[in-house]
């Protein structure tokens, strides 16, 4: 039977034990526990720089990183250390700010990737140096984040917020966080008296909104209508008669005057969302988005988009109910 060789120790006089062992060794014990019937066990290396280093390499060889990440390990704060430092984390959101699952995460130029999860949040490492990043769901806007981090570290990055698209192309009243139809329809060319030949319509809308400040959203995918959306303010005109027989007098939704707009985008640089902004409250009237046809262009949309403004509700009245608590406080305490 062959003898196995014990590796020295040494007792020394506060009961504690020393045991030398090769750098190799993986095995590490605590100096302060654990305690066995009073005694303390200390487990020194030859050489401690030797040792950690072939305990890490060993280690992250057996587990990899991702097992550290969610915790597995109770070595995990070692271990961490030879993960990659290099990570970007956030969060994705809809226009309610509530987390959006799904997104495909993206860095340009790379094949680096991710996904959200049901928290709406994402992990991507990357490479120091400018970093862009897209965020892609189906029947939402695209998302762009661009970053520029020098230096291999984590990096918190601002929340990304996507727009819903809406089903089809056209100009809405976003209302409520939903999308209303304006209402579509082509114009007609028509005579008047003074003006000449005017474009319009006959025909009258149902569609209105009480907000002197609407949110008039565009959607028109794969066309280039920015420069071409125009807000009119609608009045009646009278026009001469269509044909014989036909009314003396008719009347005609017609542009009035220009509101002063501007087209802002939603998403970049795709433009898929457009919102109106303009300056000033819209007046109670009839209003309609145009993309050429009002002035005889039909290259890119045939249709205006008509709704109107009307007057806001009256604010409720509460000091006549304030008043009549008070009277009937005063009539108790008679």
């Amino acid at each position: 039977m062959r003898a196995v060789s014990r590796p020295p120790c040494v007792v020394s006089s506060d009961h504690s034990i020393s045991v030398r062992l090769p750098p190799a060794s993986l095995l590490h014990v605590p100096c302060n526990r654990p305690r066995l019937d009073g005694i303390r066990i200390a487990i020194i290396t030859q050489t401690k720089h030797a040792y950690q280093e072939q305990f890490k390499a060993n280690t992250m060889r057996i587990f990899p990183c991702w097992l550290v990440a969610i915790g597995l390990l109770p070595l995990a704060g070692l271990l961490a250390s030879g993960c990659n430092p290099a990570v970007i984390e956030g969060k994705v959101l809809d226009v309610r700010e509530e987390p959006l699952p799904g997104v495909a995460v993206t860095i340009d130029g790379t094949h680096k990737q991710s996904l959200t999860d049901a928290l709406g949040r994402y992990a991507i490492d990357f490479a120091p140096g400018g970093v862009l990043l897209r965020f892609i769901k189906t029947g939402y806007t695209p998302g762009l984040l661009e970053l520029t981090v020098n230096e291999a570290r984590h990096v918190e990055a601002t929340p990304v917020i996507l727009w819903h698209l809406p089903e089809r192309a056209g100009v809405y009243l976003y209302e409520h966080y939903r999308y209303r139809d304006t209402y579509p329809l082509e114009p007609e060319t028509f005579q008047t008296h003074n003006l000449g030949e005017v474009h319009g319509t006959t025909k009258w809308i149902d569609v209105e909104t009480s907000n002197l400040r609407p949110e008039i959203v565009l959607y028109f995918p794969n066309r280039s209508i920015r420069d071409k959306i125009r807000l009119y303010r609608l009045a009646l005109v009278d026009i001469l008669p269509v044909k014989a027989g036909s009314p003396k007098t008719q009347e005609i939704w017609a542009p009035q005057e220009t509101v002063s707009a501007v087209a802002v985008p939603i998403d970049t640089p795709d433009e898929m969302l457009l919102r109106l902004h303009f300056d000033a409250e819209l007046s109670p009237g009839v209003y309609a988005v145009d993309l050429g046809a009002l002035e005889g262009d039909t290259t890119i949309e045939r249709r205006m988009f008509m709704f109107s403004v009307t007057d806001p509700p009256p604010a409720a009245n509460t000091h006549g109910g304030e008043r009549q608590v008070e009277v009937e406080q005063s009539g108790q305490g008679e």
